[in-house]
């Protein structure tokens, strides 16, 4: 007979409890190490890949624009936010959410730590003629928690990418909270093929997979809802532009010695047709909005 731990007797096991938050967090940090990009995050090389992103961003943003502003449509239909109100745009890159919100009246704190994404949202909202937003080049964790919105809104955004960032929208937030997460990984189809040509991975790129956080936020007492949006995307990229791009990013991962950069390049190459990388895919995403506890 074998003796109990009296201290386990009885007491219920959360391993696989999907009502439990605990079951959430391991989860979600063993979907984002399996891709090393937690363990390796580095501001300075990160803002490099933004500055990357930047210049292709420009081109691409009107586009982006239009898709967002029935999202955009949505969140005022459903009393998210309104003309006059107050919303912060966590890690707002070149604006494809900030911009259709100043479109409908709403005055927008843009944040984001890349200089250069800030500097091509500008460019936008000028030639737009719409007011300009407050910005703040700054990382998430830096802005003042006494500042308080009527809407806190992150999207596709690595500043909420596990538990303690989703909550953090919280802190900001006096009305609601929404972010716009992937709901699967067709989009990094390309990034995928360099891990697994490059580096010999198999990746599975599921750390900013939607499930996470709306299972984190309804383990916690929280009532969130969610809309699903599913674009299909056809996008012809410049093998320049998306070698540096990659480059960039596999060097913010610690892969920055010259054989794997020189490696990327020729693998990309390889994919290229007159200097052009062709990607087509369907972008499924995931709107999870919800009212902050009161309790936080």
């Amino acid at each position: 007979m074998t003796a109990t731990d009296p201290e386990t007797v009885n007491q219920p096991n959360h391993a696989d409890d999907p009502t439990d938050i605990e079951f959430w967090k391991r989860a979600w940090r063993r979907a984002d190490a399996s891709l090393g990009d937690a363990a390796n995050f580095d501001l300075a090389k990160w803002r490099r890949v933004w500055k990357n992103l930047s210049r292709g961003d420009a081109d691409r943003l009107d586009e982006r624009v239009t898709r967002n502003r029935e999202l955009i449509d949505f969140m005022v239909r459903e009393g998210l936010v309104a003309e006059g109100a107050t919303a912060l745009d966590v890690g707002c890159g070149s604006g494809p959410f900030a911009i259709p919100l100043l479109e409908r009246g709403v005055r927008v704190t843009a944040l984001d730590p890349s200089e250069e994404m800030l500097e091509t949202l500008r460019d936008a909202v000028e030639s737009r003629g719409l007011p300009h937003p407050d910005y703040r080049a700054i990382p998430f964790e830096a802005i003042e928690p006494d500042n308080r919105y009527d809407f806190a809104l992150a999207a596709y955004t690595p500043a909420v990418k596990d538990f303690d960032g989703v909550f953090a929208l919280e802190r900001v937030a006096r009305g609601f909270c929404g972010i716009v997460s992937l709901a699967d990984n067709q989009i990094f189809q390309l990034r995928d093929y360099l891990y697994r040509e490059v580096l010999g991975v198999e990746r599975v790129s599921n750390g900013g997979n939607a499930l996470f956080p709306f299972g984190a936020l309804f383990a916690s007492g929280r009532s969130p809802n969610v809309r699903f949006v599913e674009e299909r995307i056809e996008r012809a990229r410049d093998l320049d532009e998306t070698t540096a791009t990659q480059q960039a990013y596999f060097a913010a991962l610690g892969y920055d010695d010259d054989r794997t950069q020189t490696l990327i390049a020729e693998r990309l190459a390889d994919r290229a047709a007159d200097g052009v990388i062709l990607e087509r895919f369907v972008k499924r995403s995931a709107f999870i909005y919800w009212r902050p506890s009161e309790d936080r």
